[in-house]
């Protein structure tokens, strides 16, 4: 690992030269040619920095006090200077590095505080929702809009206790223009009549505000303005050490997958199966009977990142010989331990689940293809400085690239204005790489129908990936019209409806491919990550023709960057469709990071970003490359339902359609269809801990977590939305898969049940689609959706639960009503961010908070 030392006296060699050459060329020793050049010679590295200053050029520069600081030097392409700059925990700070007169120069920046840059517009925005909600409870009939700016300042006054106090400061410090551009912004979700109580008419037939304009953002640009925006390169030193980061987490993947064991000597037994006698187990052999293998039940301690998913079946190995005795399925994964089942292969082979020669072992993943490919290509830059793929030079920054939205927009109907823009982008032959940010709800999937449909009609050689077979299934549904192939290996990892028709291994589906693409006039070759990597025909098509003229990405938000950058190659042009505030890609282990950290330096934001983050988070954070927001949300008909979100997730710039129904009906309409109810929170934080908690159960198929009294709960909020809503537009999210089998189990009871029990026919259908967990359910709606969180408990952790990525998709489900049952302080204390927190805000402030007592549940009929 680099040290502190070696890199500064890096830095005083590049001043040393400078001057040197100053005398002759001081154009040159300005030039970014020159600094690439030191770059190449000397390969500076990021390394760690202690203490509260550095010298630099006989100059002392002072830190600010923080923890775990990266170094690194870098090209400013903005500045066009070299920078120093220094990343810590709670600060950033830039050291510009000059020449004045040929002498060595440093210039400090202010340094930037996380805390202060953390203070998003969303999170502003959210103080105004209360400072509105406060002023409209104080004078119903005021017009809340234009008000002087101490009369806002009075009312975030009144609610400043909800909120941090740097928060609270900053606010304070806003000014009378920026306040009201912040209250405009609010009020933009709300309807007309609303604001005041003022008689207001629905233009056009819609009560809805609509946007301000005040958004300065690229992806929020009025559609009569074109936008050019240049993305700058970065040194080819840059580019390098990115390929080589992330092949090097490859080969440490690869490493880990091998040598990688679980061992079960140390597991806890849970339950042990009842298992058989040895004489009655050789006499069933004897007379030729099978008998179900056993199972055991195991609470395993293991690493907190290793390298098994929930729901994976591997291998169990006996050290003796080596031979497969067993699959171990990983049930849940919590934190330090995996608890799972262990079925031998035999009953006769595994005696002792917890025998010290037990162990088990990963699987093996595509990685080792992944990496060859990824060195392929570091020596294809190596030898060409650049690469095949415009793609892969855009992303990687090998050059300058301009990105473009055309001033004049025309796109297919019925296309909305942010669609239109994307639309535009995308099919534009002039932008080499396109992200296109789609929230729920807001018509992803339908304009990367469009997308394709058009590519095509151009005469594109067009390729299609996602990192799951689902999500590549659903969108050769959408245009099996045209010439398109499916590729997969097996045939039994597709749909059957897909591979029926377009299966890239099936030579009659072959055959249909060629007879359409002599009508149209491009096609389509659609597979995961893996499989377009896998299928010779994919290359042999690249061999005789070239790259393919695009690769469209869908669910990019999900991709890691190992997968994603091979494909990336494939191409000239990229489109990524996806959002990276949904469910991220499978994390790096921490030992592989960790590993990279020793080999390479201290990775800067930039670099942890590529490797841990989907490639869309870091090509528009860190690349800079401005997404194209779809900011009219179609599913949701009840704008008090997608604020918390919207705020939270997209700086409030995702709102409801104006077309929806809630800005149709008229004011006493509205509070009637959609009241502060139809947003309700059921807090069980004050309820006795034995009566309100999680708990742990080994019951039924598998081990799981299960919150009994969130499930009657919802229980009775299932009755009482069964009266306002149709049986198969009401969905019942839950975290874990225990818990979901608990409420099939009293949901089902209770619809097979009395005078209008239902039939089996229709009950089954519901129980095993509209009661799921979040994963399962992502891209699903309807119009009521019952969220239980199931964790409670005195600090022993509330798991993936925390993720605020699984509570963006949760939470963007419904329609028009959405109920919360949780113990919501517990989730609060115990999350590593506040969203939980702002959560129970947003409910107070837009909805109804129930607490839950004992009482009520004796109301409800529910029994301690």
């Amino acid at each position: 690992m680099a040290t502190a030392t070696d890199e500064l006296a890096k830095i005083d060699q590049y001043f040393a030269e400078g001057a040197r050459l100053w005398v002759n060329d001081p154009d040159y020793v300005l030039s970014r040619e020159y600094y690439e050049l030191w770059e190449q010679t000397v390969r500076p590295c990021p390394f760690a920095v202690s203490g509260d200053r550095i010298s630099i050029a006989g100059s002392t520069i002072e830190l600010v006090p923080d923890s775990r600081r990266t170094a690194y030097v870098s090209w400013d392409a903005d500045e066009q200077r070299v920078a120093l700059c220094l990343e810590g925990a709670t600060a950033s700070q830039r050291v510009m590095l000059m020449f004045d007169d040929g002498m060595p120069h440093v210039a400090e920046y202010d340094p930037v505080f996380r805390e202060e840059a953390g203070i998003c517009h969303g999170e502003r925005l959210e103080m105004v929702y209360d400072i509105l909600a406060q002023l409209r409870e104080e004078h119903p009939g005021r017009h809340v809009v234009g008000l002087p700016l101490k009369e806002y300042q009075r009312a975030l006054a009144a609610i400043a206790d909800r909120y941090d106090a740097s928060t609270v400061r900053v606010m304070r410090q806003l000014n009378k223009a920026s306040m009201e551009r912040l209250v405009r912004k609010a009020a933009e979700d709300m309807a007309l009549d609303e604001l005041s109580n003022q008689l207001s008419l629905p233009l056009d037939g819609t009560y809805a505000v609509g946007p301000s304009g005040t958004e300065d953002s690229i992806a929020s640009q009025h559609t009569g303005r074109g936008v050019t925006v240049t993305i700058p390169g970065a040194t080819s030193y840059a580019v390098d050490s990115m390929l080589q980061v992330l092949l090097l987490a490859c080969t440490e993947m690869i490493e880990l997958e091998a040598t990688y064991i679980l061992p079960l000597g140390q597991a806890e037994l849970l339950s042990s199966p009842g298992a058989e006698k040895t004489g009655a187990a050789d006499a069933s052999r004897v007379r030729g009977e099978t008998r179900r293998p056993e199972t055991f039940w195991l609470k395993v301690a293991c690493d907190p990142d290793i390298p098994i998913r929930e729901g994976e079946k591997l291998p169990v190995i006996h050290r003796a010989n080596g031979w497969t005795v067993g699959t171990f399925v990983a049930d849940i994964y919590e934190g330090p331990c995996v608890y799972g089942r262990l079925f031998p292969k035999d009953s006769m082979l595994i005696d002792d689940a917890t025998d010290p020669m037990l162990y088990v072992r990963p699987l093996q993943s595509s990685t080792k293809l992944l990496a060859r490919v990824l060195s392929h290509l570091l020596e294809e830059f190596r030898r060409d400085r650049r690469f095949r793929s415009g793609a892969m030079n855009a992303v990687f920054g090998v050059e300058d690239f301009t990105f473009a939205i055309a001033a004049h927009l025309s796109a297919p109907s019925p296309l909305d204005a942010s669609q239109s823009r994307a639309w535009n982008a995308a099919t534009d032959p002039g932008n080499p790489v396109v992200v296109i940010q789609g929230p729920p709800g807001t018509g992803k999937t339908a304009l990367l129908e469009q997308v394709i449909r058009t590519l095509c009609d151009e005469g594109r050689r067009v390729l299609i990936s996602a990192p799951s077979n689902t999500a590549v299934d659903n969108m050769c549904r959408r245009v099996l019209d045209l010439p398109v192939l499916r590729f997969g290996k097996r045939e039994g990892s597709i749909a059957p409806d897909v591979a029926k028709v377009c299966w890239g291994e099936d030579l009659e589906c072959i055959r249909t491919f060629a007879e359409r693409r002599k009508v149209a006039k491009g096609g389509i070759f659609a597979g995961t990550h893996v499989g377009l990597l896998k299928s010779e025909i994919v290359h042999a098509d690249i061999d005789k023709n070239g790259l393919f003229d695009v690769i469209v990405f869908d669910e990019a938000g999900m991709s890691g960057a190992d997968a994603f950058v091979p494909c990336l190659a494939l191409a000239d042009r990229a489109v990524l469709f996806g959002d990276h505030q949904q469910l991220p890609p499978f994390p790096m282990p921490k030992s592989v990071v960790e590993s990279v950290d020793k080999q390479m330096g201290p990775l800067p934001e930039s670099l942890s970003v590529f490797i841990h983050q989907s490639p869309l988070e870091w090509i528009v954070d860190c690349r800079g490359v401005p997404p194209i927001l779809l900011q009219a949300c179609y599913r949701c008909q009840n704008p008090r339902l997608m604020r918390f979100s919207s705020t939270l997730f997209y700086d409030a710039r995702v709102r409801t359609s104006d077309t929806a129904e809630y800005y149709r009906l008229s004011y006493r309409e509205r509070q009637e269809k959609s009241p502060p109810s139809t947003l309700r929170l059921f807090r069980t934080s004050d309820l006795p801990e034995d009566l309100r908690s999680e708990r742990f159960v080994l019951s039924g198929n598998r081990p799981g977590l299960e919150n009994p009294l969130e499930a009657r709960i919802c229980l009775h909020v299932f009755r009482d939305l069964l009266a306002r809503h149709p049986l198969d537009e009401i969905t019942i999210i839950a975290p874990y898969r225990r818990q979901m089998r608990m409420l099939r189990k009293l949901i089902g009871e209770f619809l097979r049940s009395g005078d209008n029990a239902l039939e089996e026919d229709v009950v089954d259908p519901f129980l095993f689609t509209r009661i799921a967990t979040v994963d399962s359910f992502q891209g699903g709606e309807s119009d009521a959706v019952l969220i239980t969180y199931v964790r409670s408990n005195g600090g022993t952790g509330i798991g993936f639960v925390d993720d605020p990525n699984r509570v963006n998709v949760a939470h963007t489900r419904a329609r028009r009503e959405m109920v919360i049952v949780g113990d919501i302080d517990c989730l609060a204390a115990q999350a590593r961010n506040e969203i939980f927190k702002r959560l129970a805000r947003a409910v107070r402030r837009d909805g109804e908070m129930i607490d839950v007592t004992v009482d009520r549940l004796a109301e409800w009929g529910i029994s301690g």
